[in-house]
């Protein structure tokens, strides 16, 4: 509200006449003071800060008051007030300022005794806030703001706008329409406002927006709000999302923003000639940019993101079609033949390269920040898809492969997606240990995916295999089938000094749902360093991929070069990163695989199978003695039927030769057909010495296949190797190009170990996709069941600042919607201020605006010393040694920060020697005792008190007597314990039961003129302090 300006007392003197003003000048004043009173607002006090006034000697509560000793006597009550206070009354004719809403207004009376001001009307203090009086220094805190009739009266219709009542109508707004909202609110929080926009709040009740806004007027905070129904678990809730993409290259123009293309239209245009390139066109949803090297060269490639329902049409690469033939030969029949090129340039290397047409497919759209501008893009072809045409041997889910023979592409980028569950089919002993037991348990640490395998050494000391076996499986098992191995006698290994290594894990239990090995182990009460590995046959065969990117600039197909995953054992040392790992396969002549078969000849066309005479004319053969006309037929013909023998109408010998012995067999062809064979040529020991006999004939080369070393699990012994040359055979040896490392490959899986795959290229293709986020996932632990409170669908969780307790009735009033349930949550803020302070003075008279260059400057320019010395160098500690000095001071010479203290280190003696002899017998122990021992006491035993104790009858000394009695304890040996000591035992460091005797005696003619004599602590007549000399 504005302040009032309707004032009646500046147009007093204008309403009177001349000569009225001029005769009664006084009566002017007096209505021009009235109206400044009807002009006037009045404010009520709620407290007064006390003034400083001066107070009686003997009391600290009473002042000194006036008893109305000016001339009018107007003064009476008033304190007499320091002449120097800072903090008095509310005077006439200063201007006093509110606090919070910083309006002003000019005394014109006060009753402050009883609470009262009149001043210069302005509605829009706000009652409660703090006015200070600008000269006096006064404060007070406005109980109520009472305006003047005159200004009541006209303004009285702007009362009704929330913005111009004043404060205590306020009030009656705030009951209308802010009834549910607290009356304490944030500071600073303009109440007028927001009783304005409260309908804003009401609208959003119920609404994640709407608690935002109240919490942000009651704390001037934003609360977190969470809703547990995001983390229930529901079924077949996960979102799957795949895109359509396609990837291009800026063509036109040269400094186009491939970028500006989102939310645009692109079309592809039909090329005339070229069939496969038609019109398309799509919108682009999002867009990004990335440089891509290619030959070196660097290439901004741009991936777009189409909206598939609005793609019309095929989108082509770049490749550009085959030149065909249109029938030019005289019979037209080379039409829609490809032009192949036969080696035309120098080398002849393009022979077989198909003719294309030098033309591109683009598609363009208008920049979305300049419709003028037209943005061209070539179209790239990418890697579109990857099948897996054999599964290989474990893979992982998630690993990634890359492309060879890329023909002019780059960048593309797969990922194993799933792969096979499988069990384990075997333990393989590597290393057999010593010291195990039929009967010790395998040890399995379980991947995560998997369990149940289970096994026991069921072979120790060696076994019977037989000879032909290729993977050590193949073992001569006991008559009764109880499927153990023929074993070794114990004795009969190691020489007659059996090691019980293990030979053969029994497995009782092959587990189950593996995607990776488990990890194996023994346990074994008396066993030690075994090795072992699984082996499964069905354990991560891949099964489908993705592509994580789909490269750029494919043409034609690349080929997939995914991991080979080879299991090895017998590993000399340790392989190195990206190392060539060779291997030489040999390559043995085979049998010619042709076999000779003969066939026998069959009647044409399944005629009837009867002789016929060779004169047509006069019929068939007819059997003599068979009525009607029996014909004669072949032997394993049956008429009108289909024939079952494997050879069918076969001629029939009926004994030709001249003993008759080929009668009844079939007339054959000379001929071969095509049998699989793959036996190979062995030996039978030819040589002079027959050493060869077995032995395959080989022919004269090898093949070398390589491989690049990636990683090796040393608890399942795969070595993983990328880019191979070929295969590794079973068994054949291995080595590293660059570390030496060599080991033996273990081709336990009849297939192929490194998976096979064909990848196809395309344009605008459809990604992979995937689930975004994890609803719907059992296995996430961020999801909950519904527990029909917390996790439900009409829960919600505030959390803020302020304990629960300071808002529930509000919220449950304001913005709460009827039906949820709700809970509290503090959230824990820090108010630490971090900000560099400034405080520091560098130089004098200079100041720094600059925190950071302060404080650093004040840092750099301090010299820290840490001396160090010892209690007794000479030096002495600095009284504040944490504290550095002025980098150009220096600190007192012979100082030092920090004490090192001196080491004292105890050392008893206790003789253990086992050579020690006492009286010709080994000591192994002995006592240390505080007194003399054997080897220093015979240098005191005339010298230890020589004088004799006073009083008499004390000791005078030790003698011999008193040694004699010495006995020998604790030695260890009872043949010499309690023996008397003897005068050669005093070289020995053994010690004794005797102990000097700890008195003390002085002259003692150090205190009096008595003359000498021994004082001993346990006579009570002489004290130390005697003071007589």
């Amino acid at each position: 509200m504005a302040k009032f300006t309707k004032k009646i007392n500046p147009l007093v003197s204008r309403q009177f006449p001349h000569h009225i003003q001029a005769n009664n000048p006084l009566l002017v004043d007096f209505i021009k003071q009235y109206y400044v009173f009807m002009d006037s607002a009045q404010i009520t006090i709620s407290s007064v800060t006390a003034s400083d006034q001066i107070l009686l000697e003997t009391t600290t509560e009473g002042f000194i008051a006036l008893n109305a000793t000016n001339q009018f006597g107007k003064d009476e009550n008033d304190y007499i007030l320091n002449e120097q206070t800072s903090v008095g009354e509310f005077t006439k004719g200063e201007t006093i300022t509110g606090a919070t809403s910083g309006q002003t207004a000019t005394i014109l009376a006060e009753d402050t005794d009883n609470l009262k001001i009149w001043v210069t009307a302005n509605s829009l203090f706000v009652t409660g806030e703090t006015i200070t009086g600008g000269t006096s220094g006064a404060t007070g805190v406005i109980g109520n703001y009472r305006a003047n009739p005159n200004e009541t009266i006209n303004q009285l219709l702007e009362y009704a706008n929330v913005n111009n009542t004043i404060d205590d109508f306020f009030t009656e707004f705030r009951n209308t329409f802010l009834q549910t909202i607290p009356n304490t609110l944030t500071d600073g929080l303009d109440k007028r406002q927001l009783t304005k926009n409260i309908i804003d709040l009401y609208k959003r009740k119920g609404t994640k927006k709407g608690h935002e806004i109240f919490f942000r007027a009651l704390f001037n905070e934003t609360p977190e709000i969470y809703y547990p129904t995001v983390d229930m678990l529901r079924v077949s809730d996960g979102n799957f999302e795949n895109q359509q993409i396609i990837k291009a290259t800026l063509s036109s123009p040269s400094d186009g923003v491939m970028n500006n293309l989102v939310g645009q239209t692109i079309t592809q245009t039909d090329i005339v000639g070229n069939d496969t390139v038609d019109a398309a066109s799509s919108v682009v949803d999002e867009a990004t940019v990335s440089s891509i090297s290619l030959n070196g060269e660097p290439h901004d490639v741009a991936t777009f993101v189409l909206n598939k329902p609005s793609t019309t049409g095929t989108f082509a690469s770049n490749a550009g079609d085959a030149l065909l033939l249109d029938g030019t030969d005289s019979d037209s029949t080379d039409e829609d033949d490809e032009i192949i090129l036969d080696g035309t340039d120098s080398s002849s290397t393009n022979a077989g390269d198909r003719l294309v047409q030098n033309t591109k497919s683009t598609f363009a759209g208008a920049d979305n920040t300049d419709a003028d501008v037209t943005i061209t893009c070539n179209i790239e072809s990418v890697v579109d898809d990857v099948t897996v045409s054999s599964g290989g041997q474990y893979y992982t889910v998630g690993e990634t492969f890359t492309f060879t023979k890329e023909k002019g592409g780059t960048g593309a980028i797969g990922q194993i997606e799933n792969v096979t569950y499988g069990v384990i089919d075997s333990v393989q002993v590597e290393g057999g240990g010593s010291g195990y037991a039929v009967g010790d348990a395998l040890n399995v640490t379980n991947p995560t995916d998997g369990t149940g395998l289970a096994g026991t050494v069921a072979v120790v000391n060696g076994g019977f295999t037989l000879e032909g076996d290729v993977h050590d499986e193949g073992v001569i098992i006991l008559e009764d089938g109880s499927d153990f191995q023929m074993v070794m006698e114990a004795a009969t290994n190691g020489g007659g000094s059996p090691t019980n290594d293990i030979t053969k894990i029994r497995l009782t239990n092959n587990g189950g749902g593996y995607l990776s090995l488990p990890t194996v182990s023994v346990t074994s009460s008396g066993g030690s360093s075994a090795t072992l590995y699984p082996v499964s046959s069905s354990v991560g065969k891949a099964l489908s991929v993705k592509m994580v990117d789909h490269g750029f600039r494919y043409e034609t197909p690349p080929e997939v070069s995914p991991k080979l995953h080879l299991q090895i054992d017998t590993v000399s040392a340790g392989f190195t990163a990206g190392e060539t790992i060779t291997a030489e396969n040999e390559d043995f002549i085979e049998l010619e695989p042709y076999e000779q078969v003969d066939f026998t000849i069959l009647l044409e066309d399944f005629r009837q199978a009867v002789i016929r005479l060779e004169d047509t004319e006069r019929g068939d053969l007819i059997l003599e003695d068979e009525l009607g006309g029996g014909q004669f037929a072949l032997e394993e013909y049956v008429s009108d039927a289909v024939p079952e023998s494997p050879f069918p109408d076969s001629l029939l010998l009926d004994g030709t030769d001249g003993s008759s012995t080929d009668a009844g067999d079939r007339v054959r062809f000379n001929e071969y057909i095509l049998k699989d064979n793959t036996d190979y040529i062995i030996l039978n020991g030819t040589d002079g010495s027959s050493t060869n006999a077995g032995g395959k004939i080989q022919r004269d080369d090898t093949v070398t296949v390589s491989a690049t070393y990636s990683s090796f699990d040393t608890d399942t012994n795969i070595l993983t190797l990328t880019q191979p040359t070929g295969n590794y055979d079973d068994k054949v040896t291995i080595a590293g190009g660059t570390s030496g490392t060599t080991a033996r490959v273990r081709n336990f899986n009849t297939e192929t170990p490194q998976a096979t795959m064909v990848a196809t290229v395309g344009t605008a293709i459809d990604t992979d996709g995937g689930y975004s986020g994890v609803d719907g996932f059992l296995s996430e632990s961020t999801k909950k069941i519904q527990d029909s409170l917390y996790y439900q669908d009409y829960s919600y969780i505030i959390k803020v600042g302020e304990s629960i307790t300071e808002w529930r009735d509000y919220l449950k009033s304001a913005v709460h919607p009827a039906g949820f349930y709700f809970a509290g949550e503090v959230s824990i803020r820090t108010r630490v201020n971090a900000k560099m302070k400034t405080g520091y003075t560098r130089l004098s008279g200079l100041s720094e605006t600059d925190e950071v260059v302060e404080i650093l400057s004040v840092i750099f320019a301090e010299k820290i010393g840490r001396k160090l010395g010892t209690v007794d160098d000479g030096s002495s500690e600095r009284t504040n040694p944490h504290l550095g000095i002025e980098a150009s001071a220096s600190f007192t010479s012979n100082t030092r920060a920090v004490t090192l203290e001196h080491e004292t280190t105890l050392k008893l003696n206790q003789q253990r020697d086992s050579g020690q002899q006492v009286h010709s017998t080994s000591v192994t122990t002995g006592f240390v005792y505080a007194g003399a021992r054997l080897n220093t006491i015979g240098d005191m035993p005339f010298t230890a008190f020589g004088n004799a104790v006073e009083g008499g009858g004390g000791m005078s000394g030790i003698t011999l007597a008193h040694l004699h009695a010495i006995k020998l304890t604790g030695t260890g040996n009872s043949s010499i314990g309690a023996a008397a000591i003897q005068v050669g035992d005093f070289d020995l460091p053994l010690g004794t039961r005797f102990a000097i005797p700890t008195e003390i005696s002085f002259e003692e003619d150090s205190f009096s003129s008595a003359g000498p004599a021994a004082i001993t602590f346990d006579n009570n007549t002489k004290k130390f302090d005697d003071n007589t000399r």
